[in-house]
């Protein structure tokens, strides 16, 4: 309908305004992949089923990549070792792995760098499911 003044108050009806656009990052609950929302694939033949890991079909959990990118800062301070550089590696791969444990031996086999993970009894381990929604709080599963 256009703008168009409306009958009882005489005014213009605002256009409605939707929200901005935020880049989401997406991280998968059955395997170790995480990456932009628009690199996912799509579960179903058809190809219209909920975004899940392109490599493995996993489902996914999300959050802003603005807040993925501050969780992940805010990680390696608590002192785990080169994950800034190891997220970094394994978005850029281009496949999946069973567990992070494997991604990170891989990483240090191929960049002669360590991933440290500084683990304290009680604290959930890297890439897991609770410590992405700790460090996303805003998270959903897609």
């Amino acid at each position: 309908m256009p703008n168009r003044p409306s009958k009882k108050s005489g005014r213009r009806r605002q256009k409605h305004q939707w929200p901005k656009y935020e880049p989401l990052h997406v991280w998968s609950t059955g395997c170790f992949w995480h990456g932009r929302i628009e690199a996912t694939g799509r579960t179903g033949k058809c190809g219209m089923g909920i975004p899940c890991c392109p490599h493995c079909g996993s489902v996914l959990y999300q959050c802003s990549q603005r807040k993925w990118e501050e969780g992940t800062k805010a990680y390696e301070q608590q002192g785990h070792v080169n994950y800034i550089a190891f997220m970094a590696w394994t978005e850029a791969q281009g496949k999946c792995w069973p567990t992070i444990d494997a991604a990170a031996q891989e990483f240090t086999a191929t960049t002669g760098q360590p991933v440290i993970f500084a683990i304290s009894k009680g604290e959930p381990q890297p890439g897991s499911a609770d410590t992405q929604k700790q460090n996303c709080k805003d998270q959903t599963a897609t």
